[in-house]
């Protein structure tokens, strides 16, 4: 089973969040664990985004940071580039999904449908997205 994460569900592995018990089962049932250059540029954006808020020392910061790193290096996370038909298929899917989709959203559904994957999120109107276009999710619940 190979499982495309985006960002709210690494970003939950790499720092403390309520759902980050969730983000740890996900990573330690799947075998196959893919990214996107999308999902590493958005979670360290979002990481930094933590440290300006206060929720996340500097130090704390740079350990996440460290520690995605690393699992890219030792394949832990397969990162795959972000191909044009990910951009086409994100419009596909924004014109077809019966919720509103976000542009970002669109395009981690895009890729997990390219990837064949299972697609792994926190987030609401993607997960329907992704189910609406078959793919089976993994969420906050389930």
């Amino acid at each position: 089973m190979k499982v495309y994460l985006d960002s709210s569900v690494l970003v939950a592995a790499l720092s403390p969040e309520a759902c980050t018990p969730r983000a740890l089962d996900i990573l330690a049932l799947s075998p196959e664990v893919v990214i996107s250059e999308l999902t590493v540029t958005e979670t360290r954006v979002s990481l930094i985004r933590k440290r300006k808020r206060g929720a996340m020392t500097a130090e704390e910061v740079v350990s996440a940071l460290t520690a995605l790193s690393a699992a890219i290096a030792d394949a832990l996370l397969i990162v795959e580039p972000l191909p044009l038909a990910a951009f086409r298929a994100a419009e596909g899917i924004a014109d077809r999904v019966p919720c509103p989709v976000r542009t970002m959203d669109a395009l981690h559904v895009g890729m997990a449908s390219i990837l064949s994957a299972e697609l792994a999120t926190f987030d609401t109107d993607q997960a329907v997205a992704a189910r609406a276009e078959g793919i089976i999710t993994h969420t906050e619940s389930a």
